[in-house]
């Protein structure tokens, strides 16, 4: 998925924390990624400004700690219901006739690809992210406040001896969602991959967005979602952004100075 060139690409779109609000990843959140389990976030750049004020008090910063001017977020559709993004793989939409609704997605390994993926995009997806002076300004604080950044994270987080944090300035949502991978070569006729619309009465998910299932896979794993908020885009299926890692050193100097905030 790094080919389609939008980023991390989240084998698991879930909001790692609380998703009541509907809104899942944002610019500015730092945390942990895995391909596997997604983003996890541990506090917010703006969000988190006075209890980043505190940590950095409370290691005696000889200058007050400001966070780099926001504005306003970037927002605009990325993808339409329908969409592709394949590796590995063909793939062919089906709509219902005379009708711009996804009824489902057909998806055929190719042979000379060992290994791919497949994401169906299922509602639309957009990208909301930092203007490009903020990402600049949020780069050159990073830089500044790496020290700051790393303690202050790990103060509320059991974060790994080797682990990076990630910024994020970008994001790719959606409000469902259905994606598929595999790492071995796909025989026939088990190298096709089927994804269809519920008709049932339970073809809605628990927000009220059509929900998928692939009823083909192949030899694939494959996995649909919907978020748990009416009309929200809280899926995070892209990822841009910065990472953080310190020296060894230096990791282990903020290490043995732990504080509890």
């Amino acid at each position: 998925m790094l080919a389609s060139g939008k980023g991390l690409a989240c084998w698991q779109p879930r909001p790692q924390h609380s998703i009541e609000d509907g809104e899942g990843v944002m610019p500015g959140d730092v945390g942990m990624f895995s391909v596997q389990e997604g983003f996890q976030k541990i506090f917010n750049i703006w969000d988190d400004e006075d209890s980043l004020r505190k940590t950095a008090a409370a290691q005696g910063y000889e200058v007050p700690y400001n966070t780099p001017t926001k504005g306003v977020n970037i927002t605009r559709r990325e993808y339409s219901a329908g969409y592709t993004v394949v590796q590995g793989t063909t793939s062919e939409t089906n709509y219902e006739a005379d009708s711009q609704n996804v009824t489902g997605f057909q998806f055929r390994h190719l042979k000379r690809h060992p290994k791919g993926g497949v994401l169906a995009i299922t509602s639309t997806a957009v990208s909301e992210k930092l203007a490009v002076s903020v990402q600049r300004l949020l780069y050159d604080h990073i830089l500044q406040h790496a020290e700051l950044l790393y303690r202050h994270a790990i103060a509320s987080h059991n974060i790994l001896d080797n682990e990076g944090l990630y910024i994020v300035t970008g994001c790719i949502k959606s409000a469902s969602w259905a994606l598929a991978g595999f790492s071995d070569p796909m025989v026939p006729p088990e190298d096709k991959l089927l994804l269809v619309r519920r008709r049932s009465g339970s073809r809605t998910g628990s927000s009220g967005d059509p929900q998928y299932v692939w009823i083909k896979r192949g030899t694939a794993d494959g996995y649909s979602g919907t978020g748990e908020v009416s009309d929200s885009r809280d899926q995070c299926l892209f990822l841009r952004g910065y990472k953080l890692d310190l020296l060894q050193p230096l990791r282990l100097r903020v290490r043995g100075t732990k504080l509890s905030v």
